[in-house]
């Protein structure tokens, strides 16, 4: 994907920085469009695309009776549409599970807590695609009545610094700071430092917070329970390390006829560099008996034992938690630096990164890197809780979500695109500076700097991030 990015024409770049400033609708299928007011209201710009795409086709009226008893699929309506998304659930990038909570119910009451469906153009225009039917007026109005939803982020911390982010999303959270500030300081500010949550912000009191370890006899690892001030208690070790979202960049991947259908739709700073205090995951399973001095040497076999997987203390509405999972030579390997952290720059780890304690993997991409760790667990597989083994995957450039892998496996091999672990080195313009060759003590002047800077990829498996 890196080298796809970087081998695109520097033409093409501008004119695709020109696009999006401009604001230029860049989505497909193509259909003819309705007249568009200068602007739009959010609900007028809803029925606008619903009516674009249903006026191509007539559909049935279907009573609003049928489809909260239907039992043959997971139909769901919005805007008086009915649709069957039964083949969409396994694709959709929040999980099914989510999907499942509307079954036979309208949309409303849940695009208005995630409101980036309805942000989102091309989302409403994909929605259509699995339209089946109509609802009568009378039953539009009682579907859109009945529709509730009780958003789970009205306890998510407060964010001072909101207002100068760039924000993809607020439910989930997620903000990345402005551009220049990546070089303010050789270490990110914890509250410079982007923030990407995958569910709503679990408050934990450091007295109540328990670690669970799950017993694996192959490894010899017996199950136990760490309290944070017993985590404390091991040695501690300070590592300063670069972590970015696998997802950084994002924006730059959205050109003509290819939108974005996951979020968050990061520009170039979902990055920073912090000095990460805590203990080493080895250490924690190591005094739950697990050899691993003998497993990293490669005297101890654990063939059978492959994932170490992470799951976390945040859950979606229908209660599924986050988890991430790392291969175990990462975790045995007492030069991985793999550890659980309770400090972030000297200070007590901010709760929007995890306190009490996270993962900190250097190298690996931040959805492995699991914010609230709760429970670890030692595996063949990387453990179903896992959505990133899922979502987060390299595939060619002519693969495409919605041509292909929206429909699933009957289209294309999930299990062919590699799981993203370890990132490959890259660098950002964050500022250009002119210097007058012909009098070198004066000041810098600042030229122009664009809104969207050239990023370029370079392929191969080292693991820091070059900011500058």
């Amino acid at each position: 994907m890196h080298r796809f990015l970087s081998r695109l024409p520097r033409r093409a770049a501008v004119v695709y920085g020109a696009a999006a400033s401009a604001g230029l609708y860049l989505i497909a299928p193509s259909v003819a469009h309705l007249e568009r007011p200068s602007e739009e209201h959010p609900d007028d710009k809803m029925n606008r695309i619903c009516l674009e795409t249903a006026r191509l086709k007539t559909y049935p009226v279907i009573p609003l009776k049928k489809v909260q008893e239907n039992e043959e699929g997971t139909w769901v309506t919005f805007r008086g549409g009915v649709y069957d998304v039964t083949e969409f659930m396994d694709a959709h990038p929040g999980g099914p599970h989510r999907i499942a909570m509307v079954g036979g119910g309208d949309l409303k009451a849940f695009w208005e807590v995630y409101t980036l469906h309805t942000e989102r153009e091309h989302i409403l225009k994909l929605l259509e695609q699995y339209r089946i039917g109509t609802l009568s007026p009378e039953d539009k109005k009682q579907a859109e009545a009945l529709s509730s939803f009780t958003s789970t982020y009205s306890a998510d911390p407060e964010r001072p610094k909101a207002s100068k982010f760039h924000i993809p999303s607020e439910r989930p959270w997620n903000s990345e700071p402005a551009l220049e500030t990546l070089i303010d300081s050789f270490l990110t500010p914890n509250d410079e430092f982007f923030i990407r949550n995958h569910n709503a912000v679990p408050h934990l009191p450091e007295e109540e917070y328990e670690l669970e370890i799950e017993s694996c006899d192959e490894v010899g690892l017996a199950g136990r329970t760490f309290t944070l001030a017993e985590l404390k208690k091991l040695p501690k070790v300070e590592v300063v390390a670069t972590l970015q979202c696998a997802g950084n960049r994002q924006q730059d991947f959205v050109h003509g006829g290819r939108p974005l259908y996951v979020a968050p739709h990061w520009n170039n700073t979902a990055i920073g560099c912090a000095k990460w205090g805590g203990v080493r995951v080895r250490d924690v399973l190591k005094a739950c008996g697990m050899d691993v001095d003998s497993i990293a040497l490669g005297i101890k076999n654990c063939k059978n034992i492959r994932m170490v997987n992470f799951i976390a203390e945040d859950t979606d509405e229908t209660g599924v938690p986050y988890a991430g999972t790392l291969p175990i030579g990462k975790i045995t390997d007492p030069f991985g630096d793999a550890i659980l952290a309770y400090e972030m720059n000297g200070e007590t780890l901010p709760i929007d990164h995890g306190f009490p304690a996270r993962l900190l993997a250097p190298g690996h991409a931040g959805c492995r890197n699991v914010k609230w760790v709760r429970q670890i667990v030692l595996s063949e597989a990387a453990s179903k809780l896992d959505s990133g083994s899922k979502l987060d995957r390299h595939f060619s450039p002519q693969y495409s979500f919605i041509d292909h892998i929206r429909h699933g496996d009957e289209h294309v091999r999930l299990d062919q695109g590699p799981v993203i672990q370890t990132l490959p080195v890259q660098s950002v313009l964050c500022k250009v500076e002119a210097v007058d060759t012909a009098n070198p003590n004066q000041a810098p002047k600042s030229v122009v700097r664009t809104q969207t800077p050239m990023s370029f990829g370079q392929n191969g498996e080292a693991s820091a991030n070059i900011v500058g």
